[in-house]
């Protein structure tokens, strides 16, 4: 009597020739995990390493600077910097062009504060927010911002959660 065989029909496949009375067993192997897909997804991550949280928090000191000397350009900014200065518009009211880049490669937040002179700068009224955003400097934005509440412009620059962070900006005077 001959001995049963294991059913080993989840990979396998029975290929007939009929006309000529052939069968050919044809073993396929089991599909393997495409473990590059993995790789791909996780990529991304693996880029965000090298970036840390390490926040510093610079208040540019005295008076604030008038507005025709209104611009500041950074490179190579640690992550989570946050940097404050204060412009002194000459009036209480009017409106400026603000312009801007954050480099190509990491976000940076910009926000801007009107109050009067002597108040907390972050105290004043958020005129404009830009939340963490890529610009290239090919392609620097230009906003025109209203403002009635005194005469201090206060930016703030948030820079990214990555070292080497890179951003201008430059604000004119009331037009």
């Amino acid at each position: 009597m001959a001995k049963p065989q294991k059913d080993i029909s989840v990979n396998k496949k029975i290929k007939a020739d009929r006309n000529a009375g052939e069968y050919v067993l044809q073993m396929r192997r089991p599909r393997k995990f495409p473990w590059w897909i993995l790789l791909l997804l996780l990529l991304p991550l693996l880029l965000l390493i090298k970036c840390k949280n390490d926040p510093q928090i610079i208040i540019v000191p005295g008076a604030p600077s008038p507005c025709d000397a209104a611009g500041l350009e950074k490179y190579d900014v640690k992550a989570g910097t946050v940097i404050i200065q204060s412009y002194n518009m000459g009036t209480t009211q009017g409106r400026f062009e603000f312009n801007y880049w954050t480099g190509n490669a990491y976000s940076d937040a910009f926000d801007i504060y009107n109050h009067n002179p002597g108040e907390e700068p972050l105290s004043g009224k958020l005129l404009w927010s830009s939340g963490q955003i890529i610009v290239d400097k090919e392609d620097a934005q230009t906003k025109i911002i209203p403002f009635n509440s005194g005469s201090i412009i206060t930016i703030v620059v948030t820079t990214g959660p990555c070292d080497d962070s890179d951003y201008y900006y430059y604000l004119s005077c009331p037009l």
